[in-house]
This record gives C-alpha cells, structure tokens and sequence, in this order.
C-alpha cells in the first residue's frame, strides 16, 4: 500500500509494475491518494512517497529513503506564442494560472512544502486536486501552469503543451520514500525498499 500523489504514481507506477511481472507477479500494488485532515494510522500504509518536507512533518520516528530529485517548470499550450523559452516570476504572476489545490488554499505554507514554487500561484482561474488534469485546462484555456519536470514531460508526450523554464531560484524537489518502524518491520518491505529505488532509477532524467 503506497499513499502518494498522481504526480509520483504516474511516474513509479508503470516501473514499478513492471518489475513485478518479472520478477513478483503475485505481489499487488495499490496506490491511494494523500489525504488533508483525516486522521489515519501510519502503520497501516507501507509506503509514503512525498516530498522531502511533506515528509519530514510527520516526525522524527519515520524512517526515509531518497527516491529522485526534480525542479519545477511552467506549462503552456504550444500555440500559446506570448511566452519564451523562459519565464519570469513577474510574468507568471500576472498570468492566468491552473494551480493544484492542497486542501484549502489558504494553507500556504502547505503548499510550500509540497512544491517550492507555490508563492508564484496568486491569480489561479481553476484549482484542481491532482496534476494530472493540469495538463488538459492549459492545453485548452490559455493558462500557465507550474508542474514537476518529469511529469510536465509526460504531459507533453500526451497534449499539445510545452515545457517553458521559470527563472526562479528555487525550484527543487526532492521525493522521498517513508515508513514507520512497524510497517519496515512487516515481511517483504526492505525487497520492496529495493524495487522502489530501481524504479526510481530507471525514471527518464
């Protein structure tokens, strides 16, 4: 059981998938969407796949495992020709911008844990709960939106966006695994600490 966001199943789960027909066809995967105030027993879920800092607020008893390092980039429809190879932050500001809602939005420093570049999304026309839909309302309303590099990649294979840089000084994002001391415990979780970080390894750069 790995509790994560549609970013980071989009990418692991097809690779993850993968090296469980080869070489463990009975294992099932199941991958369920982080939630915002509910309360849940952690040593339930084998894996939480997060960023660093999401991660890091769920206390010093977690254990931790690096999976891949990513930076954020800016999306816009590729016929959408009022923008550049590079954008800056004034300039996204003042666009229309598709942003992905933590929660409520008023929960600022949330969404800073979750992606470093949040503080550039003041003038968002749809909140959307999952990346993944992003991809569709630039492609089709004219909007801006901020998105990881590996996943604004997949959405460019899949729709008519393009990648443009943000020149903003932080944009890194790391992602990591956690887990509780019971659940590294349960049989099998240190193999599948092994098959996560080869899925994480064979990600695209």
């Amino acid at each position: 059981v790995i509790r994560t966001a549609d970013y980071e199943t989009v990418l692991l789960a097809p690779q993850l998938a993968k090296l469980c027909a080869r070489e463990a066809p009975q294992v099932e995967l199941l991958f369920l969407e982080q939630t915002q105030g509910e309360a849940e027993d952690r040593d339930q879920i084998d894996f939480f796949i997060v960023p660093r800092p999401v991660g890091r607020t769920f206390g010093k008893r977690m254990e931790r495992m690096a999976l891949w390092r990513d930076d954020m980039v800016c999306i816009a429809a590729r016929g959408d020709t009022r923008w550049g190879g590079v954008i800056t932050p004034a300039e996204f500001r003042d666009a229309r911008q598709v942003v992905y809602q933590v929660g409520e939005r008023s929960a600022l420093a949330r969404a800073g844990l979750i992606q470093p570049t949040s503080v550039l999304e003041v003038a968002p026309v749809c909140e959307v709960p999952n990346f993944l839909v992003m991809g569709a309302i630039v492609e089709e309303a004219e909007c801006l939106a901020l998105a990881p590099r590996k996943l604004a990649q997949e959405l460019a294979r899949s729709r008519d966006v393009r990648l443009i840089e943000i020149d903003y000084p932080d944009r890194r994002l790391d992602i990591d695994a956690f887990w509780t001391a019971s659940a590294g415990a349960r049989r099998g979780h240190v193999w599948f600490q092994g098959l996560l970080a080869r899925a994480a390894a064979q990600l695209p750069a």
